[in-house]
């Protein structure tokens, strides 16, 4: 008690902690991490809890421990002094609401021990690039704009933020930490000390990646490996295109979900939206593929052979490319009227020997006497010459097939099965090209020490 008497007599905690107006207060600070609660991307929010550890003289705060019983420290109520206003520059919410609260060391050569703390919500600049595979850098700027640093300089006690006591935090890890000391200058002032001086407590944060392995990489391969699947289909099924657009509108399913998690910025694309979009775009193609695929194998119907480019193509070259043996690989050379779609013309005469002439057939038809009795009944019932046509075509279906005929429909289904497996192996190529340069660039690229070396 006496000693509080005789610290505190005619003492005004209003002046500063100096005995020679001229000189500054130098106020060291360290700050002392205990745990990250979490990197808000949309607001770009850091929100951490640690201790801002403060030390200062007071000049006027000094006894002689002998004359009161060897008392070298004390504790002291931190409204009864004067204290350093500090504050957190780039905070987002309000900080030291509660400082008068929180006791200070006081020893005898008038050296002050302050340890003020909380929940830190700082902003930090996010940069989405790498997303999931990116590193962070949030600043925590602590400094004071009451006074000029020619009155009092806040300066770092360390080039690290101490986390000691840190806890882990399962989406983030501190791989790396600084602190340094800076000047705001005044606009247009020429002395390097005039301005506010303060300290940035820097933490290089590194997302753990495996939630985003297992909940959307993984999955997205797997849909991957459907569109491949996607060729193996045989045209018969008639479920190839189905598939595809189910894939399609499952990847869609997948940037919802990311949409949710990241910032709406259009400064960067981040690594895994860039992934999705290629994957998607490759069952675009894929599909377009498809359609082709189904194309070629029911071209057969019109009644017209295969190109002898086209087949001299893919049965003399990309066959043997991608490993099918086919009975086409000595492609033969056929005139170009081979491959005109016959003409289905329908001419009808009637003769004296009531014989019919079908034009425009792989072959004349000459009726019989069932074929005379169906089309004098026709004629009875005033039937028109497009009904006669309708019924003789219905007749000529159930005809076997022309053997040139069935022959076109195995070339051209031949084609489709050689182009189907083609490009099967061009989107395995691409989309594990894709894959592989988009999902390890982060690795290869060095973006962390390129984000570091920026900052």
């Amino acid at each position: 008690e006496k000693l509080l008497i005789y610290l505190f007599h005619n003492y005004d905690p209003v002046a500063r902690a100096v005995l020679d107006n001229s000189k500054p207060v130098n106020v060291t600070i360290n700050f002392l991490l205990l745990r990250i609660h979490g990197l808000d991307e949309r607001s770009q929010v850091l929100t951490t809890t640690g201790l801002v550890i403060a030390e200062w003289y007071d000049e006027r705060l000094t006894w002689d421990p002998q004359l009161f019983g060897n008392l070298s420290e004390i504790i002291i109520k931190a409204d009864k002094i004067w204290l350093p206003e500090l504050a957190v520059m780039n905070g987002s919410v309000q900080m030291f609401s509660h400082v008068c609260r929180i006791r200070i060391l006081l020893q005898y050569d008038g050296k002050l021990h302050w340890e003020p703390g909380g929940i830190f919500k700082t902003t930090c600049d996010i940069d989405i690039a790498f997303f999931p595979f990116d590193a962070q850098h949030c600043p925590l700027v602590i400094g004071a704009y009451s006074y000029y640093s020619n009155r009092m300089n806040i300066t770092n006690a360390s080039n690290v933020v101490s986390s000691h006591n840190f806890r882990v935090n399962g989406e983030w890890q501190v791989y790396d930490t600084e602190a340094n000391w800076n000047i705001t200058k005044l606009d247009g002032s020429l002395d390097d000390w005039l301005g506010y001086s303060h300290v940035v407590f820097t933490l290089h944060l590194k997302r753990r990646y495996k939630f985003y392995i297992m909940n959307i990489v993984l999955p997205c391969v797997m849909l991957s490996v459907l569109i491949m699947i996607d060729f193996c289909l045989p045209p018969e099924a008639g479920e190839k295109i189905a598939l595809g657009i189910s894939v399609l509108l499952a990847f869609t399913v997948f940037l919802l979900m990311i949409a949710d998690n990241i910032p709406r910025t259009s400064s960067a694309i981040p690594l895994i939206v860039t992934y999705l979009m290629s994957t998607m775009s490759l069952g675009t193609i894929s599909i377009c593929m498809t359609v082709l695929i189904l194309n070629m194998h029911h071209r057969g119907l019109r009644g017209y052979g295969v190109p002898y480019w086209l087949g001299k193509i893919c049965f003399s070259y990309i066959a043997k490319f991608v490993f099918i043996e086919t009975p086409y690989c000595d492609w033969p050379y056929y005139t170009t009227n081979r491959y005109k779609p016959q003409e289905k013309r329908l001419k009808i005469s009637r003769n004296n020997s009531k014989n019919y002439e079908v034009e425009g057939f792989d072959k004349k038809i000459n009726t019989s006497e069932r074929n005379n009795k169906l089309m004098e009944s026709k004629f009875r019932n005033r039937k028109t010459c497009r009904d006669l046509l309708n019924e003789e075509m219905k007749f000529q279906s159930k005809q076997p097939m022309p053997l040139e005929s069935v022959s076109f429909i195995k070339e051209w289904r031949e084609l489709a099965r050689v182009l189907d497996r083609f490009f099967f192996w061009i989107l395995f190529s691409l989309m594990a090209f894709s894959s592989f340069l988009i999902l390890l660039f982060p690795k290869y690229t060095g973006n962390e020490v390129n984000l570091h070396d920026s900052m």
